[in-house]
């Protein structure tokens, strides 16, 4: 179903105009093959190419991190996410594709105007209309040719012969031309009606195809548009289907990207639908052509396809039922996640979550631009700080919490916890006064709420700020103060399981080694009673600080590593560069001062990708400082440069791999 069918004239012409132009979009109709002709032409292209995939985006605030998250891009700071995006990809040689731009063209058309910036990068967009930008080059992509009077098969009749389900022999190809004829070469159109193919003759298709038609243009030669000749071969599929099918139909159209069958059942089950007979018609709709089966029973909706579904939901006068069903079970999923995600589920909540991405931002919006449904976005979106903050996601959840902050302004134990996870982010990204902001309003309404778990996740926050900026004596305070509040309560986690370290690493910086070890021992045995693995890796990081200090090199640098693994696994931008810093002070600590300058130079880029230095602490910028000084006066100024400009050449994900000793790159550089 997803071979590639012709077109060789057009991927030709598309090529020689990405080459002479820096932004090509692809035009046309629904269903005419824009995207796989982008992708395909972007495969051929012989430049590294990535794609970001629109039309799940619905929120345009979105759009440049939706790219950066495409192009890889691990920045979570407080920066303008677009100015990020022009910085790297100023260094980049590039064909970035932005598939299905027309529901955000406005935007999409300022995005790549500030993008083009950059010299040598080159976008190929999808829409179905022009982004407008000056220097665009348009090419309106045309249906397939169609059969003519020699009896060679068409790229048409391959396509349509190819999808069919059933064997057809060539005595069928004057009626498969006249089927190719009458749906205008549409390739979506074409295969929607292949289908069919598997019950009707090609006579009886072609003399449906000619009934349905001559409805629409009266009895004149006229053909239809082509936009409404696709929406009538969908409308057609859907008269074909069964009731319950066509129901179904109707309200999957709701979920963004892939959803599987316990989303399905709970979204779209009722008394008129039973949920039991979900799974059977969900194979039916795979049959037809309307679903794709993706794996791991996990289904996705073409977007025309799903178009059509929820014209007809909205004629149904229930997409704000349907909706609200939608967002009631992610937040339930969000929920068990939380509730799940200090135990050996860990991982298997974090990859369930991602691939549930789409449809956790189709909710959030979904609450979010309705007045009836903010509250719940608002639980939504802080009950997702786990998802936030391990998942690599800051940037994201700090614009849905502010979202919903603005939008709920009473007091409430739903906002009192929004507000905590928003200053938390902030202190993670570095903007200290939001951070300080949000923890005293958060303590404010805890107080009047007497909501004491809610009082001690203020305190933790506010000793965040402190920490960070560089006042040790109060962050101490307070985080002692916030993890006896978190015994007390009960809270495990993120509380005590982050506190802890949090509070480790303040008496580090105070020199209070002893304490600092009994404080993680405590938390990596709470960890491991739990089968947690976040949390823990900060207290493997915060404990290989505290043997840094005490001059045990071999396991701060072992207990860097052990932390680091994690961080990988779970995308912790913030937690990696805190590892690779560390790995960076114990080579120069141990005379490696090679190493050590490659280290901080591969850290230098990480931070800067993270956006603000070190934090801004005066302590991670001191001993920074020290090693980079140590290594200057061991190497000499030029090797040094040379040596950390290898480092900050490394992506991230060859950065980790060379910090874990799993490094493929020159065989000049030693391994770490």
């Amino acid at each position: 179903m997803n071979s590639f069918v012709g077109r060789s004239r057009e991927l030709s012409e598309i090529r020689q105009l990405v080459a002479s132009s820096r932004l090509v979009t692809l035009t046309g109709v629904g269903g005419v093959g824009k995207t796989r002709l982008a992708l395909r032409a972007a495969e051929l292209s012989g430049v590294e190419s990535v794609v970001a995939e629109l039309s799940s985006l619905r929120d345009p605030a979105l759009l440049s991190a939706h790219v950066a998250a495409a192009l890889d891009l691990h920045d979570q700071s407080s920066r303008p996410q677009l100015d990020v995006l022009a910085d790297v990809l100023k260094e980049r040689r590039l064909l970035l594709v932005l598939d299905s731009c027309e529901h955000l063209a406005d935007h999409c058309a300022m995005l790549t105007q500030v993008l083009l910036a950059a010299p040598d990068l080159r976008i190929l967009a999808t829409s179905r209309r022009p982004l407008d930008v000056r220097g665009e080059r348009v090419f309106q992509v045309p249906p397939l040719p169609l059969p003519g009077p020699a009896a060679h098969r068409s790229e048409a009749t391959l396509l349509l012969t190819g999808r069919a389900p059933v064997h057809l022999d060539r005595s069928d190809d004057p009626v498969l031309a006249q089927i190719c004829h009458r749906l205008d070469g549409i390739p979506l159109a074409i295969e929607l009606a292949a289908i069919q193919l598997g019950a009707l003759s090609p006579r009886r298709l072609l003399d449906a195809l000619d009934d349905r038609f001559s409805l629409l243009r009266g009895h004149d030669r006229c053909g239809l548009p082509r936009h409404q000749m696709l929406r009538t071969t969908i409308g057609w599929s859907h008269e074909l289907c069964e009731p319950d099918e066509r129901l179904l139909w109707a309200r999957l159209s709701v979920f963004s990207g892939g959803f599987d069958l316990a989303a399905a059942e709970y979204v779209c089950g009722d008394e008129r639908l039973p949920a039991t007979e979900i799974d059977l018609l969900l194979t039916r709709l795979v049959n037809r052509s309307l679903l794709t089966a993706e794996g791991e029973g996990r289904y996705r909706m073409m977007s025309t396809v799903a178009e059509f579904g929820l014209d007809w939901l909205r004629a149904l006068d229930q997409e704000r039922e349907i909706r609200r069903r939608h967002r009631d079970f992610y937040l339930r999923r969000a929920r068990r996640g939380e509730s799940g995600w200090s135990s050996r589920a860990q991982t298997d909540w974090h990859a369930r979550l991602g691939r549930d991405h789409t449809n956790l931002r189709a909710a959030l919006d979904f609450s979010l631009a309705d007045p009836g449904e903010h509250v719940a976005g608002l639980v939504l979106a802080a009950t997702l700080w786990y998802f936030w903050t391990a998942c690599g996601h800051l940037r994201e959840g700090r614009h849905y919490l502010e979202r919903a902050l603005e939008l709920v302004t009473e007091p409430s134990a739903e906002r009192t916890k929004a507000l905590w996870v928003c200053g938390w982010i902030a202190a993670i990204q570095g903007d200290l006064v939001l951070a300080a902001a949000r923890a005293a309003e958060c303590h404010a309404d805890a107080e009047a709420q007497r909501d004491r778990a809610a009082i001690a996740y203020a305190t933790q926050v506010a000793g965040a700020a402190a920490f960070f900026a560089g006042d040790v004596d109060t962050a101490i305070l307070q985080f002692t103060a916030a993890t006896e509040q978190h015994r007390a309560t009960g809270e495990l986690h993120p509380g005590l399981l982050l506190g802890l370290p949090q509070l480790a690493m303040a008496h580090v910086l105070r020199g209070d080694l002893d304490r600092a070890r009994a404080v993680l021992h405590e938390c990596l045995a709470f960890c491991d009673e739990a089968g947690e693995l976040w949390a823990r890796s900060h207290a493997c990081y915060t404990l290989g600080m505290v043997e840094w200090a005490a001059g045990d090199l071999a396991s701060a640098w072992a207990h860097a590593r052990l932390s680091l693994r994690v961080k990988r696994l779970y995308h912790d931008v913030t937690g990696t560069v805190m590892c690779v810093e560390l790995l960076a002070w114990t080579a120069g600590g141990r005379g490696e001062h090679a190493e050590a300058a490659r280290l901080l130079g591969a850290a230098q880029n990480l931070w800067h990708t993270f956006g603000l230095p070190l934090f801004g602490s005066p302590f991670f910028s001191a001993e920074h400082r020290e090693c980079e000084e140590a290594a200057r006066r061991a190497l000499g100024g030029q090797v040094y440069e040379e040596l950390t400009a290898e480092g900050a050449a490394l992506p991230y994900g060859d950065a980790v791999s060379y910090c874990l000793g799993e490094w493929h790159g020159p065989v000049s550089w030693a391994r770490v």
